[in-house]
């Protein structure tokens, strides 16, 4: 049976990077990593892996 993905929220991801909304939106715009909207919501989303490849990459807290 496949694993489920793990999702976070924006305010989520702020906190583990201890970034403003304004740097994940930038990221979002560079390509760093890759929201995902709900149907029929405004709420955004965010796979744990592809926070865990920002990590690898070196991203850092209140970095850019």
């Amino acid at each position: 049976m496949a694993e489920l993905e793990e999702f976070y929220t924006r305010k989520e991801l702020m906190k583990i990077f201890k970034v403003s909304e304004s740097t994940v939106i930038r990221w979002e715009k560079r390509g760093l990593i890759k929201k995902f909207k709900l149907p029929g919501s405004k709420k955004v989303l965010y796979r744990r892996s592809d926070i865990e490849k920002l990590i690898e990459k070196g991203i850092e807290s209140g970095g850019s």
